[in-house]
């Protein structure tokens, strides 16, 4: 089972108000199978399938928002009726992590992202979850396994109210969604905008894959999608990547899984404008689903960074360092959390504004970590935790060098790490006097002189694979810097791994320690 994308030149426009439409498709790549929006899907690499991505062009900004949501937002994060769920929530996140630092994302896309070569994207503020785009996205994905094609628009008209009885009554099927119980154009097939529209929200862009394993590369599917034009603007090329770091106001994602389709596994992220303002923790997330280890997201928005920033997990605290993006604008993460690979746990992030008020995601319960017998989220909370991981302190101690590959052959010295290079260090001891017993320390971690692009990624040893997000990506001749926590084993030492195409230099400097 492979991917495809389809995606055709600006071929129907049509007034929508003061909103005019654009579908974009790509021609067809010698593929059996017709789209119903005229052409056939484009198959793709790692493991699923694209189409082309959808647009309305607004024709002025969307009204600005307001910071403070407190009383206008009470209920962040939580879902409703079962919207979003953990994958749903993976690409919301995934979306808003790229979106406060593009270029970090875009490391791995290099060449293939030609309008990026000059610095295309910059940073944006986040999406805030509109939950009629969600229930919109989800649907498309199930009505597109259920009644076997691949395109933006709907396969038949569908009935005027969908909006009241999916997911309840109808699952998706054309007996149900579509005019008559059948799968035709009656006189004409939905649109997908319009199809929005029957769900209640405001149209603006729309993304959908099909046959990836996972919603990680389904987004990455869309973001690193090729493009051969270094101009900055949207395109039939460039369409899925533009509109997830490019639009703006609010996005809604659904993921279906259709046992016996063709595809089996479908996504769908519905753009839409809204006035709404943007929660101070927008958006938050665990990946991979169980596993033994675990890496948790979360974005920050507002006026001023955090006091503090943890994740909760099952009465512990474990503290979370920015990744990407700004202080008061970015990505915050706690990598590599181990021993949660079996049974359900609870957790939920707890940040404290520069007020010193505490802001958690979700606004109440907590979400499940578990693939069975454990509900993704339920109104259940480990206790407050005022400590931090494992109930250990934090010190902290002036900047001080643990390991430099420049150097000298040695144990913290070189040599260099090669292409796809595994190397251990010990960060207790030494010339830095980090105690015994230290769990995790704080660190500036550097890669120097890379001689290709990808990413490095710092853990604990011990764990049977590295976490799925890295501490710092690059592109080749970038010296590049960042901020993170690096939990240690019992003997005190990590592992650093590199997933690039040539030899590099690692720095690692500690700030302070955990114990």
């Amino acid at each position: 089972m492979r991917p495809e994308l389809g995606i055709r030149e600006a071929t129907a426009r049509m007034s929508l108000k003061t909103l005019s439409l654009v579908f974009l498709v790509v021609p067809a790549l010698g593929l059996a199978q017709e789209s119903p929006i005229g052409r056939a899907p484009e198959e793709r690499g790692g493991g699923g399938v694209l189409v082309p991505a959808a647009t309305i062009q607004p024709s002025k900004a969307p009204a600005s928002r307001s910071l403070d949501v407190r009383t206008l937002l009470p209920l962040v994060g939580e879902p409703v009726n079962g919207f979003p769920n953990w994958q749903e929530r993976v690409i919301h996140e995934w979306i808003n992590r790229a979106r406060v630092d593009p270029q970090a994302d875009l490391a791995g896309c290099g060449t293939n992202c030609a309008e990026n070569m000059g610095g295309c994207y910059t940073p944006q503020v986040p999406l805030i979850w509109d939950a009629n785009a969600g229930r919109s996205a989800r649907y498309h994905s199930a009505e597109m396994g259920i009644q076997s094609f691949f395109a933006h628009d709907s396969a038949c008209t569908l009935v005027s109210n969908l909006n009241s009885i999916y997911p309840g009554s109808c699952s998706g099927s054309a007996s149900c969604a579509c005019v008559g119980g059948l799968e035709m154009c009656n006189p004409t097939c939905t649109a997908w905008n319009a199809r929005i529209g029957l769900f209640g929200a405001g149209a603006y862009g729309e993304i959908i894959a099909a046959g990836y394993p996972d919603a990680n590369s389904a987004f990455y599917g869309w973001l690193w999608e090729q493009a051969s034009s270094t101009s900055c603007s949207f395109s039939s090329a460039n369409g899925h990547r533009w509109l997830i770091l490019k639009a703006s106001s609010a996005v809604g994602t659904g993921y279906q899984s259709v046992s016996g389709s063709q595809w089996g596994l479908y996504y769908t992220g519905d753009f839409a404008d809204s006035n709404s303002p943007i929660p101070k923790i927008p958006s938050g997330t665990h990946d991979p689903q169980q596993a033994g280890s675990i890496d948790f997201w979360a974005n920050w928005y507002d006026s001023a960074p955090p006091q503090s920033a943890a994740v909760n997990v099952d009465g512990i605290c474990y503290p979370m360092t920015l990744q990407r993006g700004s202080a008061s604008n970015g990505a915050y993460a706690a990598l590599g959390i181990a021993g949660l690979g079996s049974g359900c746990h609870r957790y939920f992030f707890t940040f404290h504004d520069s007020s010193g008020n505490e802001v958690t995601y979700p606004s109440s319960g907590s979400y499940g970590i578990g693939l069975t017998a454990c509900n993704d989220w339920d109104l259940s909370r480990p206790l407050t935790c005022t400590s931090s991981a494992m109930g250990t302190r934090f010190y902290t101690i002036p900047p001080c060098r643990v390991l430099d590959t420049r150097n000298p052959a040695g144990p913290l010295g070189g040599p260099s790490m090669g292409a796809g290079g595994l190397r251990s260090f010990v960060a207790v001891g030494g010339a830095c006097n980090v105690p015994a017993g230290t769990v995790a320390i704080s660190a500036n971690v550097a890669v120097v002189n890379p001689a290709g692009g990808g990413n490095l990624v710092v853990y604990p040893n011990g764990l049977s694979s590295p976490p799925t997000a890295s501490t710092l990506t690059f592109s080749a001749g970038q010296t590049r810097a960042n901020n993170t926590i690096v939990y240690l084993a019992p003997d005190g030492s990590f592992l650093v791994k590199s997933n690039a195409g040539g030899a590099l230099d690692v720095v690692l400097d500690v700030n302070g320690y955990f114990k």
